[in-house]
């Protein structure tokens, strides 16, 4: 694909014109201390000692800069050099996906989701809008008389033919065999490569990153097993082999950091963990070294169905953290205090990037669920804890992954902890939770990393702002694969664009040219002139407009009644929440439909919206739908509340009969000793 490489020294050339900061150097001063051994036990971690930044007038040329930093400044002058309308289209099926990122090209793109009729799908599409902002939302169905008379290179039908063809498309090439030529002419030489498989539903993810970011993609068998199981080292041997031989096929410097191909994005559901006899390693630490052990790319993976791993994509390659949570469980002495958030904190503030903080005294479970009642606004959350897969300590108490709070916007989330990331198909896991609730990136352990495998939030934040992309940002330099999966894209770039001189990327007002495109706005005002109101909520909430379908539920249950229906509800619950109307919210989801009410999703919402009146409650109603909406992952926790609760509606015996049903339910040693505790306290 490649056969000249001076197109690539002229890139550098052009590149090294660029001031940068001599801050960006520090990026090699903040790693700390070796990590141990598997069998040594966790040692005590000295705060790190960093340097302070140097001035502008100290300024390094691009060859000089350490390999993370130059691959994060050449995929920040990709993203800076593509226009962006400021418009989001939906669309219904794979097909019409493929036909809308044709309509990309070098001068300008856009958003693109699919709505494939899942809650899932709705809830993904508003937390999207309410960050990018569109001035613009079209809804297209594709074009199916282009599609017929547009199949892949050489007359191929197949996915993987479509796919490649619309790269093609996307940066004006003729056909995929000549993009390469065409990134070179751009001089654009690319920063990765995409790894994907036919029958892998993330393949959605794997055209959005290679025509979003000018990667070649490499088409692979997949290693068999669940996203949340291990592979064999056998098996992990196939897939790097099917990589190695990708790499050479396209014929890319990529052997060592800071040549031409620095990372690997893996849109695959292979599984997140390797192990041996000896260990346990996260695939995407492992994948992109030599047997030696030694780097040659960052990799991350991009899972998901069709529509989840598209939004993934699209938020990695349109979306900046505006705004950061960083929550502090730890207590404040060795080792624990290196990992304070407030120097992180500090930094973020330095870009313009607002941090809501929780720090000693306020880092408990209280204040935990006190934030999770509501849904963050943060793009950027680090957390500090420890623990297992489904809980993680907190100072004092602890929280379950069914804690984790909804976000309002999607996040990047950097959670210090152990086995966070074990299993992330298990939705009652930490890392399930926060990808089930919009996460697009996930940093987290797939087993016990011990402390010091990971940076200190400080220089986590250093390494983002200092322009190097997140796959290489959350890793420390220099050290043997470990057990810290990333999931995600490796190339998004966070504060890239506060080092990096010259314009920000410019967003156009006008929408793209898509024959057949409707205005979604337009559909929502049709489906409230004709009475059809849930519909209406449903079109409010995929435009970011909760407040809006608030006010349309309120008017509706008001002035209308009798139409007042489960339909409505199960539409406008999510925006209810969202909205802090938990009244309007609890009377929705009463009248919700059973699968609705009963979806895990929306009895999570349940919980958070209301847990906090079982303390003051004596309405009948709320302590019995809470009842028969039960999480078994917070049995014990909650039942106590709600013992209490019951015992002041509805009298002691009552109570008592409660914790006993809740006893039979359970055989976890620790949820049943807080139900007797609880019973014992009536």
């Amino acid at each position: 694909m490649f056969a000249n490489k001076s197109n690539h020294a002229k890139f550098h050339t052009r590149l090294a014109l660029l001031a940068l900061a001599c801050a960006l150097m520090m990026l090699t001063a903040t790693a700390p201390a070796q990590q141990p051994a598997p069998t040594d036990p966790p040692p005590p971690t000295a705060p790190v000692q960093e340097e302070p930044a140097k001035s502008e007038s100290e300024a390094l040329a691009f060859d000089d800069l350490p390999p993370a930093v130059k691959l994060g400044v050449r995929t920040e002058m990709v993203r800076r050099s593509l226009r962006v309308h400021a418009a989001v289209v939906i669309v219904r099926t794979g097909d019409a996906y493929i036909e809308a990122i044709k309509h990309w090209s070098p001068e300008a793109r856009f958003p693109v989701l699919i709505d494939d009729g899942s809650l899932r799908a709705k809830e993904d599409i508003g937390r999207f809008v309410r960050a990018f902002l569109p001035e613009i939302m079209l809804f297209w169905e594709g074009n199916t008389a282009r599609e017929s008379e547009e199949q892949g290179e050489d007359n191929d039908d197949s996915l993987r033919a479509r796919v490649n063809s619309a790269v093609a498309r996307a940066w004006g090439a003729q056909s995929y065999r000549a993009v390469g030529q065409r990134w070179m002419e751009l001089r654009l030489p690319p920063p990765g490569v995409v790894i994907a498989a036919e029958d892998d539903p993330a393949w959605t993810a794997a055209l959005a990153l290679a025509a979003g970011r000018a990667q070649p993609l490499l088409w692979i068998e997949p290693i068999p097993g669940r996203l949340g199981a291990s592979m064999s080292r056998a098996e992990f041997d196939d897939l790097d082999r099917q990589v190695r031989a990708g790499l050479e096929f396209i014929g890319a410097n990529w052997k060592q950091l800071g040549d031409m191909v620095d990372a690997l994005s893996l849109c695959l559901h292979t599984p997140m963990r390797v192990k041996d006899e000896s260990d346990v390693l996260a695939t995407t630490d492992l994948l992109g070294r030599h047997p030696d052990g030694s780097r040659y790319a960052w990799c991350g993976q991009v899972p998901g169905s069709e529509s989840v791993a598209a939004y993934r994509a699209m938020c990695a390659l349109f979306l900046q953290p505006e705004r950061a949570w960083l929550f502090d469980g730890y207590v404040n002495e060795p080792p624990y205090s290196a990992f304070n958030v407030k120097q992180a904190a500090e930094r973020l503030e330095q870009i313009g990037v607002g941090s809501d903080l929780n720090t000693l005294p306020n880092g408990g479970e209280d204040d935990w669920r006190a934030r999770a009642a509501r849904p963050t606004n943060a793009g950027l959350i680090h957390v500090n804890s420890s623990g297992f897969r489904r809980w993680f300590k907190l100072n004092p108490g602890r929280a379950a992954g069914s804690d984790i709070p909804m976000l309002r916007v999607p996040a990047i989330v950097h959670f210090v902890h152990s086995f966070s990331a074990q299993n992330v198909g298990d939705r009652e896991s930490i890392a399930g939770r926060w990808l089930e609730h919009g996460a697009y990136a996930y940093y987290g352990a797939v087993d016990e990393p011990f402390l010091s495998a990971f940076h200190t939030p400080g220089a986590f934040v250093q390494r983002l702002l200092s322009a190097a992309p997140l796959g290489a940002a959350v890793r420390l330099d220099g050290q043997r694969a470990w057990k810290l999966a990333l999931i995600g894209d490796p190339l998004i770039t966070v504060g890239a664009q506060n080092v990096v001189r010259g314009p920000p990327t410019r967003r156009i007002a006008e929408a793209p040219e898509l024959d057949g495109a409707k205005s979604i706005d337009a559909l929502m005002s049709e489906s409230l002139r004709d009475g059809q109101y849930a519909e209406g909520v449903r079109f409010l909430v995929m435009l970011g407009r909760d407040a809006d379908a608030t006010r349309l539920v309120r008017a509706v249950r008001r002035d209308q009644p009798n139409l007042w229906n489960s339909e409505i509800a199960d539409a406008a619950l999510p925006a209810l929440f969202r909205t802090g109307q938990r009244n309007l919210f609890f009377n929705a989801y009463v009248t919700a439909s059973e699968g609705v009410a009963s979806d895990p999703l929306y009895r999570d919402l349940l919980w958070l919206a209301m847990r906090g009146e079982l303390s003051t409650t004596r309405s009948p109603l709320l302590v019995e739908t809470l009842r028969r909406r039960m999480r078994d992952e917070t049995l014990g926790v909650d039942g106590a509340l709600l013992a209490h609760a019951t015992k002041r509606v509805s009298g002691v015996a009552a109570a008592e009969s409660l914790l006993q049903d809740l006893m039979s339910r359970t055989e976890n040693a620790r949820q049943l000793k807080l139900l007797r505790k609880a019973l014992s306290s009536l």
